[in-house]
């Protein structure tokens, strides 16, 4: 493995010698998947920007057939489910001991008193 680029659950880019590069992402189509290239997932990461791609589908709705356009987000840098140090490299999930929470930011049930930023 030469190169590895997770941003985030099941959105991830490998890079092998020898071998094709590895592109996954859920939610978007084989075919704009295709079109995100390695450099995307890492600039999407470093430079925390999302990246959006159209992809079209066809849909049945009461038993007729409909093309559908939709514009989605294809790579994005900001995870839910962990918390993302200040040096953007290690994480820990949400509610993580060492994690305190300001003052100007909804609590997300790990202090007793948001307003107090002590953790439990």
């Amino acid at each position: 493995m030469l190169e590895f680029v997770g941003s985030r659950s099941k959105m991830y880019a490998i890079r092998v010698q020898n071998k094709k590069e590895t592109k996954r992402s859920k939610g978007l189509k084989k075919s704009a998947i295709r079109k995100l290239t390695f450099e995307d997932y890492k600039r999407c990461l470093l430079e925390n920007r999302n990246f959006y791609r159209v992809q079209q589908s066809i849909k049945s709705k009461r038993h007729r057939l409909h093309t559908i356009k939709q514009q989605k987000v294809g790579l994005s840098p900001y995870d839910q489910k962990r918390y993302i140090t200040h040096n953007s490299c290690e994480t820990k999930p949400w509610g993580h001991y060492s994690i305190i929470c300001s003052v100007n930011v909804s609590c997300c049930c790990c202090c007793d008193d948001p307003q107090s930023g002590s953790v439990l």
